[in-house]
């Protein structure tokens, strides 16, 4: 669950997400989390929501992030907005800025979709897209699946090596950002609908459509980048 939340030393609002309790029951677990919350909070980047904080309260663990005033790219989506390709690139480039300094610093997100991009409404530094719940995966992920041995990410922005249970590396986190432009640009990742099993199994096997095919206005080296960026291999 996600909450509004203020910090009483500062008077800063943020944003605290709480997570199930069993979570955090293994003490090696929590060592872990230590760890590798101490990384999370170095990555300093303007383009990166900032992981503030981890704690326990009631037994109920927590992360306390940077409160981003905005929508994200999935609720603009959702409500019929459409990117036009020079949008599309201008968003990309924020992103891969952001992911560069996390994947110098040996972070992968591991989690890449627009639920995770939030558009600033009043941008600042340069920068008007942020990237959310960087490395919260990763505290989870173990040879990319979580704790409770399912899958990490989300089925129609997951890569093929995340499909199969196989470890991410910063290449997993470059094809959900393809699957990301394709949204933007077509109003619909390259695959959908059905159980999530069945996406999954058409992201390890089915060659994606070309987006230029969705939409015309895209194009020919942007239509190849993003078939690049969705290859299996």
């Amino acid at each position: 669950m996600l909450f509004r939340s203020v910090d009483e030393t500062t008077g800063t609002a943020v944003a605290v997400k709480t997570l199930a309790a069993h979570i955090g029951d293994d003490p090696g677990i929590r060592r872990r989390f230590a760890t590798e919350i101490e990384t999370l909070k170095a990555l300093r980047h303007p383009g990166i929501v900032r992981l503030l904080a981890f704690g326990e309260d009631d037994g109920q663990p927590y992360f306390a992030m940077e409160l981003v005033k905005g929508r994200s790219l999935e609720q603009l989506l959702r409500d019929g907005r459409r990117f036009t390709w020079r949008e599309t690139v201008a968003t990309a480039l924020e992103v891969t800025r952001a992911l560069k300094t996390a994947h110098d610093h040996g972070v992968v997100h591991r989690d890449i979709k627009p639920a995770n991009l939030l558009f600033a409404d009043e941008p600042a530094d340069g920068v008007t897209v942020k990237l959310a719940d960087f490395g919260i995966a990763r505290l989870f992920g173990e040879a990319g699946h979580t704790l409770l041995g399912t899958v990490v990410g989300t089925a129609e922005y997951m890569s093929p090596e995340q499909a199969a249970g196989k470890l991410a590396d910063q290449r997993a986190d470059l094809y959900s950002l393809g699957t990301v432009m394709f949204a933007m640009l077509a109003g619909r990742p390259p695959f959908r609908g059905g159980p999530a099993l069945e996406v999954i199994e058409r992201q390890l096997h089915e060659k994606p459509p070309r987006v230029a095919t969705l939409a015309p206005d895209v194009p020919a080296e942007l239509d190849e980048l993003v078939a690049r960026m969705l290859d299996k291999d």
